[in-house]
């Protein structure tokens, strides 16, 4: 019987290698088939019709054949049923593939048992009959096959290999544990981008997929890039969008660089060598390759910090958006603020700086109006969302999430330490003026104590587990 294995595991297996080390005198073939080319056979709308529909896997019956001494006897654990979309929606290439078999699939929820069996049979008749669809390896001792168990079931050829399997054939299985089904994969932020940006592609730009909190900005930008590129909207070609932000950070950075110093930046989009190597932090380049909002918003936050230091508020306000406010304030520091260099700081230029702020809001009233009428645009939108979080509110709790502050000074520290070993004096000079900092005095080592307390208190309340998140830690 056409079959993907195990289809009834909550988890079923990814990607399943098999390879032939020995194999019998008689036997036959393996058939595999693509259920994304079944599917695609069918009208739009039974498949709009399917897409409503979850079935029943089971594997008592395979369990209770075994039991029964026709299959050796053995049963590893308990058998389980699970329910599965009847279309499932693969969470890299985010195609769409039927996910129906003869060997597991049941039973269609919430259908009559009349109405269920008609619809699974026609399903089970139209993979047999697709033989344009259909791949046959024939086995040969060394034969390797990896194939993708999400989207593809497969069938022996013949039933003698059957009556063998048990005395000569050797092999070795492996399959790694895959993603789950539809329902699941929409609450992880990759997939349910991916599955909101084909739908925008498909025109449904009302499509909205209540389990993401971004948004559409990024569709938008890869709809952009579609209309001048002509691609299509697969998984590589949508990565272009989050390429192309992460080749245009170095100019930015450029700008950036060049403000700070209070240098002329080049005519041209040449990058510095400086920012060329500051945006090659492997963070930025880790997700630059992944279709979400981490490098395009990078990008905007280094616009909009240039905007804000050339006096552009109102650009950097409206065109780069409020998700950005937070970089302004450090942008052009007025001349009134105390603001020494970090490394000539000391406890009490905080005081000062604290206490200089009042004295520079005249200075700045004008420049913060851009940023007040986003905020207050902000605000109403929080009062008509009934909070911060956008769309899934079960996954996503806005909290104070202390412990991420760590992990960023600890992850760019890691990674900066070409930069912090090239100061004057080299690695034990910075030796030595860390371990000034924190135990050169006995007020100092007090107040290192004291931070240590409170990084391990925080560490303890506020670290914070987003609950799809902890399922999958236990499973």
């Amino acid at each position: 019987m056409w079959h993907s294995d195990v289809s009834y595991e909550l988890q079923p297996p990814g990607l399943t290698t098999f390879f032939l080390l020995a194999q019998p005198k008689t036997g036959g073939d393996t058939l595999f088939t693509s259920q994304v080319a079944t599917l695609k056979k069918l009208s739009s709308q039974f498949v709009a019709f399917l897409r409503t529909l979850k079935a029943v896997h089971s594997g008592i019956e395979q369990a209770d054949f075994s039991r029964s001494g026709r299959r050796g006897g053995i049963v590893r654990r308990e058998p389980v049923e699970n329910i599965h979309p009847v279309v499932r929606r693969h969470p890299v290439t985010g195609e769409e593939a039927l996910y129906v078999n003869r060997q597991f699939t049941r039973r269609i929820v919430g259908l009559k048992r009349e109405e269920s069996e008609t619809i699974l049979k026609f399903l089970y008749d139209h993979i047999d009959k697709s033989g344009d669809n259909q791949a046959r390896v024939k086995w040969e001792p060394g034969t390797v096959v990896l194939w993708d168990n999400r989207i593809t079931a497969h069938i022996l050829s013949s039933g003698v290999m059957e009556l063998v399997l048990p005395l000569k054939l050797k092999d070795l299985l492996v399959q790694p544990s895959s993603i789950l089904p539809l329902e699941w994969d929409h609450s992880m932020p990759l997939v349910g981008l991916l599955s909101s940006v084909q739908a925008y592609c498909r025109g449904e730009f009302w499509a909205w997929d209540p389990k993401i909190t971004t948004p559409p900005g990024l569709y938008i930008m890869s709809l952009l890039l579609k209309s001048v590129f002509m691609f299509k909207c697969t998984l590589p070609m949508l990565r272009l969008t989050t390429v192309l932000a992460l080749l245009s950070l170095p100019p930015a950075l450029t700008q950036l660089l060049c403000s700070h110093k209070r240098m002329r930046p080049p005519t041209s989009l040449s990058p510095t060598v400086e920012s060329l190597v500051i945006s090659a932090f492997p963070i930025a380049w880790f997700f630059g390759f992944l279709y979400y909002t981490e490098a395009p918003s990078l990008v905007f936050v280094v616009l909009t910090v240039v905007a804000a230091s050339q006096d552009r508020h109102w650009v950097a306000a409206m065109v780069f958006g409020p998700d950005q406010l937070r970089a302004v304030p450090g942008a052009a520091p007025p001349k009134k603020l105390h603001d020494p260099p970090a490394l000539a700081a000391g406890p009490y230029d905080l005081v000062r700086s604290i206490s200089s702020a009042p004295y520079i809001i005249v200075d700045i009233l004008s420049s913060m109006i851009p940023y007040v009428f986003v905020l207050v645009i902000f605000g109403g939108f929080v009062l008509w969302n009934g909070g911060i979080v956008l769309g899934d509110k079960a996954n996503h709790v806005p909290a104070f999430h202390v412990p991420q502050l760590y992990y960023f000074i600890a992850f760019s520290t890691a990674f900066g330490w070409p930069i912090l070993i090239s100061g004057p004096g080299g690695p034990l000079s910075l030796a030595r003026e860390v371990r000034r900092r924190m135990f050169g005095s006995k007020i100092r080592t007090s107040i290192t104590i004291l931070v240590s307390i409170a990084m391990s208190a925080t560490v303890k309340l506020f670290t914070l587990v987003l609950p799809y998140e902890q399922w999958h830690a236990l499973n």
